[in-house]
């Protein structure tokens, strides 16, 4: 009983781990696509 509930706990820790990195991950994705955009743009009003 104490190893299933162990495990599980285990399962759900690694599962939340998995899903903050891959939020982390989405965010700096996020923000240097929004970079990268404006970027982009500057250099569009800079050559026009």
């Amino acid at each position: 009983m104490m190893r299933c509930g162990l495990s599980a706990f285990v399962v759900l820790d690694v599962y939340g781990r998995i899903l903050a990195t891959s939020y982390y991950a989405m965010a700096v994705a996020y923000s240097l696509i929004l970079v990268m955009l404006s970027v982009h743009r500057a250099d569009e009003i800079n050559k026009s």
